[in-house]
């Protein structure tokens, strides 16, 4: 069985249909979904705004996580029952689905299929950011906007075992504790007019090395205001 969608529209237009079981071909694995995670890309693909037009009927989902039911020729460092997380396009949401070797990840020890359906996306990007694009070091200090979000937690808990000191900035009270609570030094509250003095401040008077955005518009241009010369964004 998937979720699918004939047309586009609200939540309601997907629906449970019986669909015929994928058969893995060369490289390819087989993986019973245990849970699939919900990205902003979804919605948007449902309601017909996504970059590509859908082929009806159309799955959703590009997270998920399970255990390989079977694998292709070729496949060499994955087996049948291990536990995995799945990056895929558009076929999270069934009860089995397809994907290459490459796109297949152990499950971390302790870590279940909820908790691991939402790491994909989010945490791939952040690493990204982080790691790949900001190349931040221990010592240095971060800025995460939106920080309450999906990628946002993800780039703060990253920054900070990187040996960062990170500060988050969010909109209410509830979502500044809890960007506190998953590690941020600092949180700080972009509604207000003087937020980038106050990022300035609590990273000595210098700036911050990096600012992680994915927040953009005036965030983005404001952020100049609290960058370290020589910082990236």
């Amino acid at each position: 069985k998937a979720i699918r969608f004939h047309q586009h529209g609200a939540p309601e237009v997907l629906q449970l249909d019986d669909v015929d079981d994928p058969k893995p071909g060369n490289g390819q694995v087989l993986v019973r979904v245990y849970a699939a995670g919900v990205n902003p890309t979804d919605a948007t693909g449902r309601r017909g705004g996504g970059a590509q037009a859908a082929t009806f009927p159309a799955t959703l989902g590009r997270d998920a996580a399970g255990v390989v039911e079977g694998i292709g020729s070729g496949v060499k460092n994955v087996k049948s029952g291990d536990k995995v997380i799945v990056r895929v396009s558009n076929a999270g949401y069934s009860e089995l689905l397809l994907a290459k070797e490459e796109d297949i990840y152990p499950v971390p020890d302790g870590v279940g299929p909820i908790d691991a359906a939402s790491i994909g996306i989010t945490y791939s990007t952040a690493w990204d950011a982080v790691v790949n694009k900001a190349d931040v070091q221990a010592g240095q200090t971060v800025l995460v906007q939106g920080a309450s979000g999906g990628v946002g937690i993800a780039a703060v808990q990253i920054a900070k075992a990187m040996g960062a000191k990170v500060i988050g900035n969010a909109s209410t009270d509830e979502k500044r504790a809890w960007v506190l609570a998953q590690g941020a030094d600092h949180a700080v509250d972009y509604t207000q007019e003087d937020w980038p003095t106050q990022v300035k401040e609590l990273s000595g008077g210098n700036g911050v090395n990096a600012i992680i955005d994915g927040v953009g518009g005036d965030a983005f241009v404001r952020s100049f205001e609290c960058l370290a010369p020589g910082g990236a964004i």
